[in-house]
């Protein structure tokens, strides 16, 4: 029933509805796992301006779960999510920046995503930033706010940020 909506829903471009389509198929609830389809979803949702579905394509592009894997298209996507204000969007796209993953390695750029990620109260976000202030990625090394950063990420829910806390 509620996927026949959402098919309705998305065929008359309604983003959320193509990016509930795309979860099903990704985690088999239609049946069985369907990764082309769900990538399919998540690229016209994407296309309808949803943040959520452009960080699912990220995955699946860096996974190769519908084809090759993509990193190039999979960065992009992240970029386009963060570009949203989806917060767990930029955080990946910190993570691929940091690790020169599809595109260029920089340090400078990714502690400002994982910053970004935070702001936008994304748990392991604010873990990554604190870790970046900490261990002065990107900047300068800050004890005092890699403290408040990692105890946000504790307080949303990240168990590393509460275990870095206590080292």
């Amino acid at each position: 029933m509620a996927k026949s909506l959402y098919e309705k829903a998305c065929s008359l471009k309604n983003g959320v509805a193509c990016r509930n389509l795309g979860d099903f198929a990704s985690a088999g609830r239609a049946g069985t796992l369907d990764f082309y389809s769900a990538n399919t979803f998540y690229k016209q949702a994407c296309e309808l301006k949803d943040g959520a579905a452009c960080n699912s394509l990220g995955y699946l592009q860096f996974q190769g779960r519908a084809g090759m894997v993509d990193p190039i298209a999979g960065r992009a996507s992240y970029q386009k999510s963060c570009d949203l204000n989806f917060a767990q969007g930029c955080s990946n796209l910190g993570l691929t920046v940091y690790n020169g993953q599809g595109g260029p390695k920089d340090n400078v750029a990714a502690r400002a995503l994982f910053k970004k990620a935070c702001e936008g109260n994304y748990n392991d976000g604010c873990r990554n930033y604190g870790v970046a202030l900490r261990e002065g990625i990107g900047g300068t090394a800050d004890e005092a706010g890699a403290v408040v950063a990692l105890t946000k990420g504790c307080n949303l829910g990240a168990q590393a940020a509460c275990e870095m806390l206590s080292k």
